[in-house]
C-alpha cells in the first residue's frame, strides 16, 4: 500500500493568470493537480476569480470554501479578492475557512516552536446567503477559529456583513493585502510583469 498526499482543485476562473487585463469572453475551467505537495506552505491568489461552493445536501455544514495551513512564518496564505463566491446550499450552510493546523509540521527554531496557522483574506468578494453571517469561520478541534489569521474587507452580498467574528483589515492593512503583496515574497517577484 503506497500513501500519497495530494491536492485536487477545481475551479471556475474568470481569469486564468493573476491580473490579467481582460479576461476571456468565455469561462475557463482551471482544473489543477497537485502531487506530493506540502501545501502548508502554499500562498495562492484567486483574483477576479468564480468560486462555486457545492452543497453536500446538508441543512447545517456544508462546509469550507478554504482550509488553511499557512507556516505561522508566512505572513501570506490564500487571497481571495475582487471574485465572486456562488454556491448552491441552503442559507447559513458554508463557512469561510477553518483553521487548518499541521500536527507534525512543528519544528524549533532559537527556542521557538513553529507551527502552521491558517492566514485567509478575503476582500472586495460578493459572498452568497450560503455563508455563515454571523459566525463565518469555523472552529476545527482542537483549534478554535481564533486560532488562524482569517480577515476580510469591503465584501458584498447577503453572506457578507460585520461584527466581531469578522475580523476586518485597516485601511493600512488592505494597501498590503494586494495579490502583488501577496506574490512578491523575498526575491519581488511579480507575475504581472
Amino acid at each position: 500500500m503506497s500513501f500519497r498526499s495530494s491536492l485536487l482543485a477545481f475551479a471556475i476562473l474568470h481569469s486564468a493568470f493573476v491580473s490579467q487585463a481582460a479576461p476571456p469572453p468565455e469561462l475557463t475551467v482551471l482544473r489543477q493537480q497537485y502531487d506530493k505537495a506540502v501545501t502548508e506552505r502554499v500562498t495562492a491568489v484567486f483574483d477576479a476569480s468564480q468560486i462555486h461552493a457545492l452543497s453536500r445536501g446538508s441543512s447545517s455544514n456544508n462546509g469550507y470554501i478554504t482550509a488553511a495551513s499557512t507556516a505561522d512564518t508566512n505572513p501570506h496564505g490564500f487571497l481571495i479578492v475582487d471574485s465572486t463566491i456562488t454556491s448552491n446550499a441552503p442559507a447559513g450552510t458554508f463557512s469561510l475557512g477553518r483553521p487548518w493546523r499541521g500536527w507534525s509540521d512543528g519544528y524549533t527554531e532559537g527556542g521557538v516552536v513553529h507551527n502552521s496557522r491558517g492566514q485567509v483574506t478575503i476582500r472586495d468578494t460578493a459572498l452568497p446567503d450560503a455563508i455563515r453571517v454571523a459566525q463565518p469561520w469555523a472552529d476545527m478541534a482542537p483549534n478554535v477559529w481564533t486560532d488562524g489569521r482569517f480577515f476580510e474587507y469591503w465584501n458584498t452580498g447577503p453572506g457578507a456583513t460585520i461584527n466581531d467574528n469578522r475580523p476586518q483589515l485597516s485601511p493600512e492593512q488592505a494597501l498590503e493585502a494586494t495579490p502583488a503583496g501577496y506574490l512578491a515574497g523575498t526575491d519581488g517577484w511579480n507575475p504581472a510583469g
